[in-house]
């Protein structure tokens, strides 16, 4: 894969979508996850699930970006820890 994807941000749900059926992730998904993140792409999780539920979902993926949570209610960000407030994003331009 060669494209420059910096520009992009792909958002999914996990259930029925980034899962399976049986609540699994399946290896593929995981795999061009990893192959979009390495060209530069951004992927991220939004899910009606409590941070909680969808942290080792996102755990899973080796990602980076801050994840939504109660279907966006919250944003979290995994490096800092911390559920993100609104000065978070006054300081992204």
């Amino acid at each position: 894969m060669s494209a420059e994807y910096s520009k992009w941000l792909i958002v999914s749900d996990i259930d029925g979508t980034l899962n399976n059926k049986l609540r699994r992730l399946p290896e593929i998904n995981k795999t061009k996850i990893k192959e979009y993140v390495d060209n530069g792409g951004y992927f991220t999780l939004c899910s009606g699930r409590n941070l909680q539920s969808l942290t080792p979902h996102y755990k899973k993926l080796g990602i980076e970006t801050p994840a939504m949570f109660l279907n966006g209610a919250g944003i979290y960000d995994f490096k800092t820890n911390k559920i993100e407030t609104k000065e978070y994003y006054k300081n992204l331009g």
